[in-house]
């Protein structure tokens, strides 16, 4: 397993990587988004309600996994191309739809991040590392 640091304790890259390993987990397993005005009677028909379900992670991880998506990922939107960004979201095991079902996986290999955006493995991680230096870089300026 990997340590998460807050962001003020940051100092490599490895660090940032593993924030975001631990960002796509947490929103890997939370419930998905209902549309507003949407409600369930099944659970009250059968005895049990939604608020009985206990999350697997604490309201800490919530909060790290949610500052990575509000104040990190849009740092990466300026400072990033477009595909380096997916190539992120690949790799962490972002959500593959296939025959209208949603698919989760863990971090995908390198090998499989290089077939699917037909580069070289090394290009791929030149990529990778490359965004992880501009958010070190940035974040550190932040904080």
């Amino acid at each position: 397993m990997y340590e998460v640091k807050q962001t003020s304790e940051i100092q490599t890259v490895k660090d940032i990587e593993n924030r975001i390993y631990h960002a796509f987990a947490v929103y890997r397993h939370m419930p998905p988004v209902k549309p507003q005005g949407y409600f369930n009677l099944w659970g009250e028909i059968y005895g049990y309600s939604t608020s009985d379900n206990k999350s697997m992670f604490l309201p800490a991880d919530v909060e790290l996994a949610e500052e990575v998506s509000e104040k990190w990922w849009p740092l990466l939107a300026r400072y990033c191309p477009f595909d380096t960004r997916e190539l992120i979201k690949y790799r962490c095991g972002s959500p593959i739809i296939c025959n209208t079902k949603t698919q989760w996986s863990g971090v995908r290999s390198w090998y499989d991040v290089s077939q699917e955006f037909h580069v070289h493995q090394n290009t791929a991680i030149k990529r990778w590392h490359k965004a992880m230096g501009y958010l070190l870089k940035n974040l550190t300026k932040c904080v």
